[in-house]
Order: structure tokens, then C-alpha cells, then sequence
């Protein structure tokens, strides 16, 4: 697929992303700044009908704490959010050419929501409703924007709903007592891959950080003791190859040596 061609302007804190082929406008402002975002000649007519997305802290797995929502004022209702929540940054999106109406944005955020839902990096604050918003007319148009809204959350450092095609990466293997774990390197990170084994306990050298995220996967349910192993009840993405390792192998390890491919390459022999 060809890369679209996207335009940042920055200014200070303050960024507002848009695809020279779309008509949708991204704005990303830290809370601190939002009180003086008028005051910036460059931000001055960023304001009207659109949808937003508030981003707060990241949990211990790794998911950041998500509120998405709707307004015909969005600046006037982030400044009303500003006294009733807890949010860090704000990324809202804007339509240039006034294309946006109530139904659209009530459209637009129910299926952000519904996505949301089913993302593993949002710990989403809405409450939700599965009932799906129907429209008379205009769903075709709001459908295309949803890939814009996506690629603009990403380059703003939040790349909530990324889908990767796994089937293109290298699966690779680490073993324990009593199983096997299997992982993929994609952007980065490491996600270990639904069903595969963790060692049952820890030996004294895990460090205190990654004994802490074992004991969260294991509380939250992501991984499941089982006949003296741990099973991962769902794919779950490290944040690096040897945080992945030290959960599987219960010891602090190198990732990029205990991970290897089905012919026996490390991670480091590949990347």
C-alpha cells in the first residue's frame, strides 16, 4: 500500500497533524496548554464540530487510561473535561471543510468506542453501549475517515488501534519446564502469543519490576496457572524482548538471546 504523505506543524507543545489528501484535521495539546491554545495565532480557528480522545496514565500492562468523546464546541467541552477528569494530553479531530454534524460525531465516537473496547493498549473510561448509531446517509464518507483518525492517533504517539500483519513476522520460541512460548518481534516490542507457557515460579534473580508484571498478568487473568506452568490466556505485547523472556523464563535473561526461530537463530541473529 502506498504511504500517504502527511503534513506536522509544531508549535512548542502543541501539534496539529493533517493528510494533504484528507479533509480531517488531528490537534494535539497537552491539559496544561489548553487554556492558552487560542491565544496561538497558528491554533486560533481550531475549534468547532469534532471528536476527541483524552489520554491519561499508562496501568501497569502497559494500557493508557482513554476517555472518547463528542462535541459542537470540542474546545469548550475539553475545558469543561479539564474540571471533572484526570487526562494528561488531548488529541481531537477536526473537520477543515465543516463537514462534521452532531450525528456524525455521535457516529464517529460510537465507533471509536466499540473499537476501543477491543484494543489491548486502551484501558477505556467511556461506560459502552454495543448498540450501533445508524445513519441515514453519510456513513460511507465517516467510514474512510476512520483509517485518517488512526494514522493521525499513531503519529502522535498513540497508536491505539495498529493492526500488524502477523503472518509476515517471525514467529520465534523460548522453552521451559513444562512448555513452550512462542512471540513475534513487531515495532519494538514483543508480544507473546496466546497459549503458550511461563515458567510456574520465579527464580531469586527475576528482578523486583518484572516479578511485579508477572504477578499483574497473573492477577489480571493474561496468564493462568496451570499443572506447575502459567499459560497465556491471550496475546499480550511486552514492551521489550527481555521483559518477555524474564516473565517466560521466571529470571532475568537476555531477549535477544533466549528467543530463537524454529532453525535456531537468536533474536540478535535477526535484528
Amino acid at each position: 500500500m502506498e504511504k500517504r504523505e502527511m503534513h506536522t506543524k509544531i508549535i512548542g507543545d502543541i501539534k496539529i497533524c493533517e493528510y494533504l489528501d484528507s479533509t480531517l484535521q488531528a490537534v494535539l495539546i497537552p491539559r496544561s496548554l489548553l487554556k492558552s491554545i487560542k491565544d496561538v495565532s497558528e491554533c486560533s480557528n481550531l475549534d468547532g464540530t469534532g471528536i476527541y480522545f483524552l489520554f491519561g496514565d499508562f496501568d501497569e500492562l502497559g494500557k493508557v487510561e482513554t476517555y472518547i468523546g463528542e462535541s459542537e464546541q470540542v474546545l469548550k467541552r475539553l475545558s469543561e473535561h479539564k474540571e471533572t477528569l484526570e487526562w494528561n494530553s488531548c488529541v481531537y479531530i477536526l473537520s477543515s471543510k465543516n463537514q462534521f454534524n452532531k450525528a456524525y460525531i455521535k457516529y464517529l465516537e460510537s465507533q471509536f468506542i466499540s473499537k476501543a473496547v477491543l484494543s489491548k493498549k486502551v484501558r477505556l473510561l467511556n461506560s459502552y453501549n454495543s448498540q450501533n448509531i445508524q445513519l441515514e446517509y453519510g456513513k460511507i464518507t465517516l467510514d474512510r475517515f476512520i483509517p485518517d483518525v488512526e494514522g493521525y492517533l499513531s503519529a502522535l504517539g498513540y497508536p491505539l488501534f495498529e493492526k500488524l500483519d502477523e503472518n509476515t513476522e517471525l514467529t520465534f520460541y523460548c522453552n521451559t519446564e513444562n512448555g513452550t512460548a512462542k512471540g513475534r518481534y513487531i515495532g519494538g516490542k514483543f508480544k507473546v502469543l496466546k497459549n503458550s507457557h511461563a515458567k510456574f515460579g520465579e527464580s531469586s534473580s527475576m528482578s523486583p519490576h518484572n516479578v511485579l508484571l508477572k504477578n499483574t498478568l497473573i492477577n489480571s487473568g493474561i496468564l493462568q496457572k496451570s499443572n506447575r506452568t502459567c499459560v497465556f490466556t491471550e496475546d499480550y505485547e511486552f514492551n521489550s524482548a527481555s521483559a518477555a523472556a524474564c516473565v517466560v523464563k521466571g529470571a532475568n535473561v537476555s531477549g535477544w538471546t533466549v528467543w530463537k526461530t524454529s532453525d535456531g537463530r537468536t533474536l540478535k541473529d535477526v535484528y
